[in-house]
């Protein structure tokens, strides 16, 4: 099954064709419980699964890398999309413009917050 088939599955049932939509409806989090009810093994995390592993994921890079490291972090792109709507302000979009593949998102992240820098950069 390819990825419009498969996010056209699972946004059906709410009234929706893709990843798109559901986003602007609900949060990264409901797409991701709904992803997880839509697969038949539920091997798919759950909405606070995922939070739960990217904010631990965060918190150690706090914890092991010194104040004002550069640390280059390779993923996917619904995950940087999922970062860029929790953490951005109204200067992107990032429910509308999904990023490219090899773009690249610029984060600032400290013990009192995160905040996206630029997103989606292809330039």
């Amino acid at each position: 099954m390819d990825n419009q088939t498969t996010w056209k599955s699972i946004a059906t049932p709410y009234g929706a064709t893709n990843q798109t939509e559901m986003l602007e409806q609900v949060t990264p989090g409901t797409v991701r419980d709904r992803m997880h009810a839509a697969d038949p093994l539920h091997l798919a995390e759950t909405g606070t699964e995922f939070w739960q592993r990217i904010d631990q994921g965060l918190t150690n890079l706090l914890v092991q890398e010194p104040d004002h490291a550069r640390i280059l972090i390779v993923a996917h792109g619904t995950l940087i999309r999922s970062l860029a709507i929790r953490f951005s302000d109204n200067r992107f979009d990032p429910i509308h413009e999904f990023p490219q593949n090899g773009s690249i998102t610029k984060f600032s992240i400290n013990a009192n917050k995160t905040k996206i820098l630029d997103y989606n950069l292809t330039n």
